[in-house]
């Protein structure tokens, strides 16, 4: 017979003071779209701050990213979580969740702390989706990598498709994508 234990989370203060008798368990959320050295530098940033930590990364679904950015990810979910594993710096990939983590969401993952920048999201009737958590001091704050996102990595190849489909012909490959193919 398995006995259920309740889940008594680890808050910031006590994840800093280092007295802790378990692997800490950090949630990581985002789209991860087209994996760049600003997601890494986000994974960095949480091993950085607790190297022995667990990262569960929280893969925001297709659906809820057109819904909320006005266009579908590249990668599928699969796809991006797959590219998390295998950088090594995430530990579990937990798909399905939204752009609103929750204590409530943590605490059914066994996850005591949520990593993000401090940047304010809001979100219909919330100003920030991720200050309860600061409050419950269950909130890693983590620096926006500036100068790359995955919208300007999507912008520039679609305005460089022109030269690159130049630069394809001339080495006698053909590279012929329509308009209606790139949704411009």
């Amino acid at each position: 017979m398995v006995v259920e234990t309740s889940f008594e989370p680890i808050t910031l203060t006590q994840a800093k003071s280092g007295k802790i008798t378990r692997v800490l368990r950090v949630y990581a959320d985002g789209v991860f779209d087209l994996l760049h050295f600003g997601h890494i530098e986000y994974l960095n940033q949480i091993k950085e701050s607790f190297p022995n930590c667990s990262i569960v990364a929280g893969i925001i679904p297709d659906a809820e990213v057109l819904r909320y950015k006005g266009a579908p990810p590249v990668l599928t979910a699969e796809e991006r979580g797959r590219s998390l594993i295998a950088t090594r710096l995430v530990d579990e990939i937990n798909y399905g969740v939204t752009f609103h983590p929750s204590i409530r969401l943590l605490d059914s993952l066994k996850i005591d702390l949520c990593a993000h920048d401090s940047n304010p999201y809001p979100a219909p009737g919330i100003e920030d989706v991720y200050d309860k958590l600061r409050v419950a001091d269950r909130f890693l704050e983590t620096r926006r990598t500036e100068g790359i996102c995955t919208t300007d990595i999507i912008g520039r190849i679609v305005n460089d498709y022109k030269r690159y489909s130049t630069r394809m012909g001339a080495k006698g490959e053909d590279f012929t994508i329509s308009k209606n193919d790139l949704l411009v």
